[in-house]
C-alpha cells in the first residue's frame, strides 16, 4: 500500500499487532525505498536503533518526547519542499510551486 498512496513520511511503533514495526518497515521500506519511515516507540535503545537502521527506518524517537517527533517531521518536510525546484506533476506539487512563484513575484 505505501507505493501506491505515496505518503511524504510514515510512522509507525514497535509494538503493532500482527507484525512488529521493524518487519513492517522492512516490507515498507521494500516497495517504497524513498519514503522516510519514522519508528515512534517507547522502548528506545541501541539495539533498537540498530535493527531499525537494518530495516530502512530513517530515524527512531521516543514516545516519551513528542517535540523529537514534530521536530524531525518539520526536518523532514522542510529538507523535502526545499528540493521542489522542478513541477513533478501531481497537482500538490505543482500548486506549491506555483505559490512560491507567485510569493517570489510579489
Amino acid at each position: 500500500k505505501a507505493a501506491a498512496l505515496s505518503p511524504d513520511a510514515i510512522i509507525l511503533d514497535l509494538a503493532m499487532p500482527r507484525m512488529d514495526g521493524l518487519e513492517a518497515a522492512r516490507h515498507i521500506h521494500k516497495a517504497a525505498p524513498t519514503v522516510p519511515i519514522i519508528l515512534h516507540t517507547m522502548y528506545v535503545s541501541p539495539e533498537v536503533e540498530r535493527a531499525a537502521q537494518l530495516m530502512g527506518i530513517h530515524k527512531v524517537t521516543s514516545k516519551s518526547s513528542c517535540p523529537d517527533l514534530v521536530a524531525e517531521l518539520e526536518r523532514l518536510f522542510r529538507d523535502r519542499t526545499s528540493l521542489l525546484t522542478e513541477p513533478l506533476g501531481t497537482p500538490g506539487v505543482n500548486q506549491l510551486n506555483e505559490s512560491k512563484k507567485k510569493a517570489g513575484a510579489s
